[in-house]
């Protein structure tokens, strides 16, 4: 299982990934990550489209979402 980082750091560097402008090492480091991280790669799905319910979901109701999750208090490890 990878390391677990702040919700709005992981967020953030997926936002980034997904607009493509984080460096090629980055991308690597990042994929490497979400592939073993079920959370990061739930929510990638739900970005790119990939997650069954939410197909055709408004970008609206993405972003609610999006800020629902990060707005959620951090849980202490």
């Amino acid at each position: 299982m990878p390391p677990k980082l702040p919700r709005e750091v992981l967020l953030s560097v997926a936002a980034e990934f997904l607009a493509g402008v984080i460096s090629p090492e980055a991308v690597v480091e990042f994929e490497r990550h979400a592939s073993a991280c079920p959370s990061c790669t739930a929510y990638l799905a739900t970005q790119t489209g990939e997650h069954p319910d939410l197909a055709g979901m408004p970008e609206e109701m993405k972003a609610f979402f999006r800020r629902f999750l990060l707005a959620r208090p951090t849980r202490e490890p």
